[in-house]
């Protein structure tokens, strides 16, 4: 597929190139999910969440279709991408996704609300514009009463943590930025870690390898394909398999798993490589759905290539 001129929409994106600067959008995006979920007549709201609105777990309340509660946050996820100033309050909406509430479906149906009134609403990049960054501390956490003692105190001390690869690159990153705030990084099994330290906290699954780069498809085997799919791909679902067995019956733990920049967008990497990373990405949000309920966190983080090892030699097989 090829698109002549301009760039006018990527990944659902609407983009509007000016000489005074850019602006992208996803106003088409935004008038399909009001639709589908039957907002599209409703009123408009001034702002995404109320001020005077406290949500809690609200145990005792009526309690609503989880999937259409998720489907809900989920889409609002994807439209943040151009629409932040609705980040906040869908954060606050995602925490109780797994046992959600009349209540709770009521501050979602308040950001679609928002959403009808603000639906051409985006990111505006001027041109020439000087970069500038501005940040913002809420004092109150949000009023997130019932896991705000939590929030400032998290740190790493005493966490028994166990990071595959962790011999180079960023895995050995993490395992040194693990290190240095006393976090315990081993190398052994999962059952190893629990033998000798009675629990663990966080399962990192960095481990990877790359192939040589075949951009045409036609000259890609099915024998490399396993190859990489077996180190990136299985070594993860493992990972996050047996970490789960032992977080499971305490009821808490993170699990993280390495992805990339092809992940999501292609083009950038080899199709065995592609094809692995982008698999993390299902593994993780099927498994942050599931263990979701017994408080275990599952994310993936894609980062862009690095000057490690790998990524420079990377860079010098593609010139």
């Amino acid at each position: 597929m090829s698109m002549m001129g301009e760039l006018t929409y990527f990944l659902g994106l609407q983009i509007k190139q000016k000489e005074e600067g850019t602006f992208i959008s996803q106003t088409k995006y935004c008038k399909e999910i009001l639709k589908k979920f039957e907002m599209d007549k409703s009123k408009e709201a001034s702002t995404p969440m109320g001020t005077s609105c406290y949500l809690d777990k609200d145990e005792s309340g009526k309690e609503v279709k989880q999937t259409k509660y998720r489907g809900m946050i989920g889409s609002f996820l994807y439209l943040t991408a151009s629409r932040p100033d609705i980040l906040q309050s869908v954060c606050v909406c995602a925490r109780y996704q797994f046992s959600p509430r009349e209540s709770h479906l009521t501050a979602v149906k308040r950001i679609l609300k928002y959403l009808k009134g603000t639906k051409s609403f985006g990111l505006w990049y001027p041109s020439g514009a000087e970069p500038s960054l501005i940040g913002f501390s809420d004092a109150d956490y949000g009023d997130c009463s019932h896991v705000v003692s939590l929030t400032p105190t998290y740190r790493l001390e005493g966490k028994v943590a166990l990071i595959t690869g962790g011999a180079r690159g960023i895995g050995e990153c993490m395992a040194r930025l693990f290190c240095k705030h006393e976090a315990k990084d081993v190398k052994n099994a999962v059952n190893m870690v629990v033998s000798k330290y009675g629990k663990l906290d966080i399962m990192v699954n960095n481990a990877a390898t790359i192939d040589d780069a075949k951009p045409i498809i036609l000259e890609n085997d099915v024998a490399e394909l396993e190859r990489v799919a077996r180190v990136n791909l299985i070594g993860p679902f493992l990972g996050t398999k047996h970490a789960a067995r032992v977080m499971i019956p305490a009821r808490k733990g993170s699990i993280i798993s390495i992805g990339s920049v092809s992940s999501s967008v292609g083009g950038i990497a080899t199709h065995t490589y592609t094809s692995s990373k982008h698999g993390i990405v299902g593994l993780t949000k099927n498994a942050a759905t599931e263990l979701g309920k017994f408080s275990i966190r599952v994310n993936c983080l894609s980062p862009y290539f690095n000057g490690n090892v790998s990524g420079i030699g990377f860079f010098k097989i593609l010139n």
